[in-house]
């Protein structure tokens, strides 16, 4: 079957509309006018009717915790596509976690919107995958939802959030869920290092592009996302069919330097679409008025990209041991739940059942899964003393500086 180019229909175009809440009506009006300079429900199917909404349900979590794309997004968008004649279905697979995935969808809202809907609501954890091929990165063969194969027209529903290891998860990184389960946390294994991460979605979005994405900014994720953030009122959706220039123009109005976002440089080079702030155009503002002050970057943001590669490899062992970021728990908040242990892709995260789990460093590959899937957010981000002298984050800076230091 024919498939969206990477890049999209509307190269370097992203629309915007403002909305404050997540009031029905307004996110529906938003959406509605976030679609309409890209032709609407319509024109985006051109022709085709089986449609996939792909959404941010990374684990149980309530709508006002930030953590997955909000309910009201999700309803809005499948209403624009039923009423254009299409046949909608709702899929991802939450997490590394590989425990079943439905209470993921009951506490964040979706699965109560597919059934008022009657839509039918896919569990990438329990729909069956297939293999395909990717033509370049660490992997060169991995498994994607049978949803995600079938479907005609994929529409992309991120929620926009910091992340710990890729910086930002907007667009780009949320068809990482087509991967079912667990076995997304293996893959972190083999591309341990952002940049080759970058190479694992850049890789996915060839093989299998969204057609349309909408980004749920309505209320994103500051700090340590992309679960143990703090909710940030943005009060906007953002559309388009190019991933890139949406995670550009994203990550440059969240107060990121785009040249050091190795996702944002990997898309590039893979020609998945505009990634120059200046080349895109905005649709329905201007691009200054998207400026998020103030915005909260994560404390891993900076480190990765300004060791080179070129040095990582030669002296992975020693930089290693200099620089490192890792997790730990904080047994005053950690319930005991074990799920960080379950979605640990090396098995470094460990514990007896009603203890605190505890890390084996050496078998630890900072991939922050751990954090990223703790539901009481007790995995606090550790950095050796190097780290955290020469990689701050600016609130870290300005707290330097006032004090002379």
């Amino acid at each position: 079957m024919e498939r969206a180019a990477p890049g999209g229909r509307f190269p370097g175009k992203v629309a915007a509309a403002r909305v404050d809440s997540y009031e029905r009506e307004r996110i529906g009006a938003a959406v509605r006018q976030a679609m309409a300079p890209l032709g609407g429900a319509s024109g985006i199917l051109a022709g085709r009717t089986r449609v996939l909404l792909k959404p941010n349900v990374l684990r149980a979590a309530a709508p006002d915790e930030a953590v997955t794309t909000h309910p009201e997004v999700v309803r809005a968008v499948a209403a624009e596509f039923l009423a254009a004649g299409a046949a909608v279905s709702v899929g991802d697979g939450p997490g590394g976690d590989p425990g079943p995935a439905a209470p993921a969808f009951e506490k964040c809202g979706i699965a109560a919107v597919c059934r008022e809907l009657e839509l039918p609501l896919r569990n990438f954890q329990e729909s069956g995958s297939v293999e395909v091929v990717l033509p370049f990165s660490a992997a060169r063969k991995v498994n994607i939802a049978q949803p995600v194969r079938e479907a005609e027209l994929i529409v992309n529903l991120p929620k926009l959030k910091t992340h710990t290891l890729t910086h930002i998860t907007c667009a780009l990184k949320n068809i990482y869920g087509y991967i079912p389960g667990f076995l997304k946390t293996k893959l972190h294994t083999l591309a341990p290092r952002p940049d080759d991460f970058a190479e694992i979605v850049c890789a996915l979005w060839t093989v299998f592009p969204a057609g349309f994405s909408l980004v749920d900014a309505v209320i994103a994720m500051e700090g340590q996302g992309p679960s143990g953030g703090t909710p940030r009122r943005v009060g906007r959706i953002f559309a388009g069919t190019d991933p890139l220039a949406i995670d550009t123009l994203c990550a440059w109005a969240m107060g990121f330097d785009v040249r050091d976002v190795p996702l944002l440089a990997a898309a590039g080079r893979r020609g998945l679409g505009i990634g120059e702030r200046g080349a895109i155009t905005v649709l329905g503002e201007s691009a200054e008025a998207l400026r998020i002050p103030g915005f909260r970057l994560p404390h891993t943001s900076r480190i990765a990209p300004r060791v080179p590669r070129w040095l990582m490899r030669p002296l992975a062992a020693a930089a290693g041991r200099l620089f490192w970021v890792k997790p730990r728990v904080l047994p005053e908040r950690c319930t005991r739940c074990h799920i960080c242990v379950r979605s640990c892709p090396t098995g470094a995260m460990r514990g007896e059942k009603g203890a605190v789990p505890t890390l084996y460093a050496p078998a630890c590959i900072s991939c922050l899964c751990c954090q990223e899937m703790c539901p009481s957010r007790a995995i606090h981000v550790q950095k050796s003393f190097a780290a955290g002298r020469i990689f701050r984050t600016e609130a870290q800076r300005e707290a330097a500086r006032a004090k002379g230091r």
